[in-house]
C-alpha cells in the first residue's frame, strides 16, 4: 500500500516503536502521554481484535498516527470500531498520506470482519471524499460531534 519512504507500522507487532508512540499520539492531540500509554500498551497483549494503533514512519521519523478502538467517548457506544487519532504531520500534509492511513484502518477494519467503521470529527468534507457517510451526531466531552460511518 506505501511505497518507499514511507512505512506503516502496527504497534501490536512492533512493540519496540511503544514509546515513540505514545510520544507522537499525546503531543499530536495534546492528551497526556498517560492516556496513550495505558491504551497502547493494552493492545500489545489484548487477545481481542481491538485495541489497535499504528504509526506511519519515513525513515526513522514518524509522520502520522490512527488508531482503532471500541468507542472514541462519545455516546454511541452501540457502534464500533471507531477510527480514532488520525493525525498527519503539518509538514507532510497534502500528499494523500491521510488518504492511505484511512484506507489502510477500513483494510484493517474489513480483515477483522466488522461491517461498518466509525468516526466522530469537527472537520466537514474532508472524510466524504474516502467514502465515509454523515449519520447525524454524537456526543461527547466537547459537546456534539459530526458522526460518520464507512460501510465496508
Amino acid at each position: 500500500m506505501l511505497t518507499n519512504p514511507h512505512q506503516l507500522i502496527a504497534i501490536s507487532q512492533h512493540p519496540d516503536y511503544l514509546d515513540a508512540a505514545i510520544t507522537y499520539f499525546s503531543e499530536a492531540f495534546g492528551i497526556p502521554e498517560e492516556i496513550y500509554r495505558d491504551s497502547i500498551t493494552a493492545s500489545l497483549t489484548t487477545t481481542s481484535t481491538l485495541p489497535r494503533f499504528y504509526v506511519l514512519v519515513k525513515g526513522t521519523e514518524l509522520v502520522g498516527c490512527f488508531g482503532l478502538i471500541t468507542n472514541d467517548f462519545n455516546s454511541r457506544q452501540d457502534l464500533y470500531p471507531w477510527l480514532a487519532a488520525l493525525f498527519v504531520s503539518e509538514k507532510y500534509r497534502g500528499q494523500g498520506l491521510g488518504k492511505l492511513l484511512i484506507q489502510h484502518a477500513v483494510s484493517e477494519v474489513k480483515e477483522m470482519d466488522y461491517p461498518s467503521l466509525y468516526l466522530v470529527t469537527d472537520h466537514t468534507s474532508y472524510y466524504e471524499k474516502f467514502g465515509f457517510e454523515h449519520l447525524g451526531s454524537a456526543y461527547g466531552l466537547d459537546g456534539p460531534a459530526r458522526l460518520y460511518a464507512y460501510s465496508i
